[in-house]
């Protein structure tokens, strides 16, 4: 497994746990229209820049909640630190952590922590094709299923794909 994964599913553990804590749920502020972020949101994204930024210092973290921006030609993390904030905040666990490392352009790691009540699993280095409905976009991913201890508290669900 690479580092980067590595570094990938041990943010999105952390970040896990924190939403799982559910501190900082009930701090709720709207960011305009529709759109939600709690203080559990920011912290689950300070964690993960944390530790992202301790594994890979060289790599810029861009996350929903407190932004950045990619140097040219250099790899970057995308953060979303709670996917479904809305439901998250009404207390429906149907959110998750989303984390993926672009390198030329495409993602080439992607991790989506789910929380604690479904079992980990990983994905990784196995081809598996997708296709729209009407069959005229497809994407071609590598992944592969690893579950157990090497993952603990941390399901990997999906996984991202550059067009």
């Amino acid at each position: 497994m690479r580092p980067e994964t590595e570094a990938a599913i041990r943010a999105a553990g952390i970040a896990q746990r924190l939403a799982d804590s559910r501190e900082g749920a009930d701090q709720v502020t709207s960011k305009g229209g529709i759109d939600l972020v709690t203080a559990t949101d920011l912290a689950c994204e300070d964690a993960i820049r944390a530790e992202l930024t301790r594994a890979f210092p060289a790599y810029t973290v861009i996350g929903e909640e407190r932004g950045g921006s990619p140097a040219p030609g250099a790899p970057y993390w995308l953060v979303d630190p709670i996917c479904g904030t809305r439901p998250f905040a009404s207390h429906v666990p149907l959110y998750c952590t989303n984390i993926a490392l672009v390198e030329h352009g495409a993602v080439t790691v992607a991790v989506v922590g789910v929380p604690i009540a479904t079992p980990p699993i990983g994905l990784l280095n196995e081809t598996v094709k997708f296709s729209s409905p009407s069959g005229r976009a497809s994407s071609t991913i590598g992944m592969s299923i690893v579950s157990g201890p090497a993952v603990p508290s941390v399901k990997v669900s999906a996984a991202f794909c550059a067009a």
